[in-house]
């Protein structure tokens, strides 16, 4: 068989038989069940008691079908109520402020401020006063006190014997003989209270210090495994669901071409059977009147040409009992109603699942918005962690710039980097809740093996198509075993080819030596020869068609698109892919729920005198900056 100009085939000039026409066996690979499953996601997500059958959806009640799903979305509920907890307790923390849960509180905390000489009794702040000044400080000149008046012995017996002596001074100490005063001021009560309260605020500091740095490092370290599951992300989960889209593109357009060509097949297989069925009508007459010599119907068993559909294709006739052209006219109307309108009705199914192919093709590429928003969070939050460590770093390190840059920094950080941040966290925290769904949910359908539920779902949609479609589905998700062979359609594609086999043979010897054959029928042998070569073109044309048909339903054509489509696409790079993008971005989201929790370590610790001065400057940038617009 060849294709002319017009896409129709013919039968050239030196090959016009077919004498060995045995139906062509349907091949039946072996599946190695290698599906990348991971199981201990169908064993192990919470489902709350729900059942993990995915077969209850598919197959089951509606009510049955309503507890998988419940069941699949308690995945995603638990996650959800866990963060939205998370955010709750945060909130708590935030009112409950940061004199009653300290950091957790999201407040940037402060240096306590010093304890003050000032705030304890008069005589200690005099004393730590002194002995701030000088220890052993020496006390006027006898000139200046006669300067300020004539009884310079009467105010120091005063100052002696007041209260302004200190307890631990003598009489020496206070006054001696050469008129000068030295006065020598020693340790009191108040004193030690006041080292103590020092040495609290010393001790408060080093803890505040503490905790901020203990933050800082839990913020660093948080970050830097954000970052490794991002790459996970990114190498494992984003890799593996690109792999997988495009195995399924490249099997649903592999699909629509099929189901295309399928259509054409067949339908130039209905012009040739038309073709073939007007030309026997016009040999009719000449048919009939081929055997003068003989009754018209010498073939009893070709009498009632349904016959040929319900018993052994091979005839009972041998090359002398040819049946008269009213049979073979018969048995073409007779076959195009039995298997040609069969193939129109595979013609109509073909081109549905092609229209079905291209959709899916088409909401395939719809969903890659989704594949790419999650990628671009993903990049966007690896940014962002980034800033946010170096922001702690700097804090950390306290070398920060002064000014307006400084304010700038902080302004930035304040209404910039942390408001995106938060905004990235939780765009990440709605895609996991989404890839856990289609995580849990490819794991039910490809554990163990996804052929028992691929064959649940086909029944579900046997209504909508051909017998023959639905038992060439079946045959290539179970692997092709050849106990699932569609026997029927392979029973009348041998009974036709044989047939076919049979009139081959028969027009082959009476164009060969027509000598046998006009001593019985007698008859014109030039009608005789133009009737041989009829049959044999035609025969030709027929055959070669069945044989494309045939080989176009092979499992060679049909199974490698299965396996591509659901064990490689949706149970290899589907599931592990999906099992990636879910893990991953959950603990990238809890991690970064732990830099949100910990942000007051990216503050620096200030007095709050210091903090005003700053606010104060960045006052002054604003009004610089506002002087100059205008």
């Amino acid at each position: 068989m060849e294709l002319n100009d017009s896409g129709e085939y013919f039968c050239p000039a030196d090959n016009r038989t077919f004498i060995d026409i045995s139906p062509i066996l349907f091949s039946s690979p072996t599946l190695v069940n290698r599906v990348c499953i991971f199981a201990a996601v169908h064993r192990n997500a919470p489902r709350f008691g729900h059942t993990s059958d995915i077969d209850q959806l598919i197959s089951g009640s509606s009510e049955e079908g309503r507890n998988y799903v419940v069941g699949v979305l308690s995945c995603a509920i638990a996650m959800f109520i866990f963060f939205l907890l998370w955010i709750a307790i945060l909130a708590v923390f935030k009112c409950m402020g940061p004199k009653r849960v300290g950091l957790l509180s999201g407040y940037r905390v402060y240096r306590p401020e010093p304890p003050a000489p000032q705030d304890y009794y008069d005589e200690s702040a005099r004393n730590v006063k002194h002995s701030e000044d000088d220890e052993d400080m020496e006390a006027p000149s006898q000139s200046s006190f006669l300067a300020q008046g004539s009884t310079k012995q009467h105010n120091i017996n005063k100052s002696t014997t007041g209260n302004y002596r200190p307890q631990s001074a003598s009489e020496e100490e206070w006054a001696r003989p050469d008129g000068a005063v030295v006065v020598k001021y020693g340790p009191v009560e108040d004193d030690t209270v006041y080292r103590s309260e020092l040495q609290d605020w010393k001790v408060e500091v080093r803890k505040v210090e503490g905790r901020l740095r203990n933050a800082r490092i839990v913020v660093v370290v948080s970050g830097l495994c954000s970052l490794v599951f991002i790459a996970f992300f990114y190498f494992q989960g984003i890799h593996h669901l690109r792999q997988s889209f495009i195995n399924s593109r490249a099997t649903v357009q592999e699909a629509v071409r099929l189901a295309d060509d399928a259509v054409a097949l067949i339908d130039n297989y209905s012009k040739l059977q038309s073709r073939v069925l007007v030309n026997a009508t016009e040999f009719a007459v000449e048919i009939n009147n081929i055997c003068p010599l003989v009754k018209p119907e010498i073939c009893s068993n070709f009498s009632n040409t349904s016959d040929i559909f319900a018993t052994s294709a091979e005839l009972a006739c041998d090359i002398t009992d040819i049946p008269n052209g009213s049979i073979l006219v018969s048995f073409i109307e007779v076959g195009k109603q039995f298997l040609f309108d069969n193939l129109d009705d595979i013609q109509g199914d073909l081109e549905e699942l092609s229209s079905i192919f291209k959709s899916a093709d088409e909401n395939i590429a719809r969903f890659s918005w989704a594949y790419y928003v999650a990628a671009g969070c993903a990049g966007l939050l690896a940014v962002l962690v980034v800033f946010m460590m170096k922001g702690v770093l700097i804090a950390w390190k306290g070398k920060t710039t002064g000014g307006c840059a400084r304010a700038f920094r902080r302004l930035l950080r304040s209404y910039f980097l942390v408001p995106a941040f938060v905004f990235v966290t939780f765009m990440s925290w709605v895609f996991s809740m989404i890839f856990v769904l289609g995580s849990v949910t490819a794991s039910d359908m490809c554990v163990e093996s996804p052929d028992p539920r691929m064959t649940s779902l086909l029944k579900q949609f046997e209504h909508r198509f051909n017998t023959v479609v639905y038992e060439f589905a079946t045959y290539y998700v179970a692997g092709c075993p050849i106990a699932s062979v569609p026997l029927d359609f392979e029973k009348h594609i041998a009974i036709l080819l044989g047939y076919l086999a049979q009139v081959s043979a028969v027009s082959e010897a009476i164009k060969e030596d027509p000598s046998d054959f006009l001593d019985v029928c007698g008859g014109d042998p030039n009608t005789i020869d133009r009737l041989a070569f009829t049959m044999q073109n035609q025969v030709c044309l027929l055959t070669g068609s069945l044989y494309d048909i045939q080989e176009y339903f092979a499992c060679d054509n049909w199974h490698p698109l299965y396996r591509k489509a659901v064990y490689d696409a949706v149970c290899y790079n589907g599931t592990a892919g999906l099992h990636w993008v879910a893990l991953s971005q959950f603990f990238i989201v809890t991690f970064a729920m732990v830099m949100l929790t910990l942000r007051v370590a990216f503050y620096e610790l200030e007095d709050e005198k210091q903090v005003l001065q700053n606010r104060q400057s960045w006052i002054a940038c604003l009004s610089c900056g506002s002087a100059r617009r205008t």
